[in-house]
């Protein structure tokens, strides 16, 4: 009967432990998410911060330099007929004025010729 309550409480205090180390690891990656998840949202936050910056930078440059950013934003990748046909009583010079603003300020960049060129949005 000794031998019992030996083996019995050796099995109850390994059983103890192993819950016990359990609950410190689970408690451990809880915290480190925590952690990493703190740093991410400050990220976007500064992310985010500076996203405003910009388009206060833009709305400073005129209504129609904000609606072409403001077009190029929301389609990704714009080209001069793209442009041409969504913003109505602007010609071609008065447009590649403005995307030279916004190529200025790098806020857009500029991939191809003059007469194939596409404009994005830089990151």
């Amino acid at each position: 009967m000794k031998n019992f309550f030996k083996v019995f409480f050796k099995i109850v205090l390994f059983v103890i432990n192993l819950i016990l180390g359990i609950m410190a690891t689970f408690y451990l990656v809880v915290k480190f998410k925590a952690k990493r998840k703190t740093k991410n949202d400050q990220l976007t936050l500064l992310e985010d911060k500076e996203e405003e910056i910009k388009v206060k930078e833009v709305i400073a440059q005129g209504k129609r330099t904000e609606e072409v950013y403001r077009l190029i934003k929301e389609l990704k990748m714009v080209d001069m007929p793209l442009l041409l046909s969504k913003i109505n009583g602007v010609t071609e010079r008065t447009l590649r004025r403005d995307l030279a603003k916004l190529q200025t300020m790098k806020l857009i960049k500029k991939s191809g010729s003059t007469k194939s060129a596409k404009y994005s949005l830089t990151k």
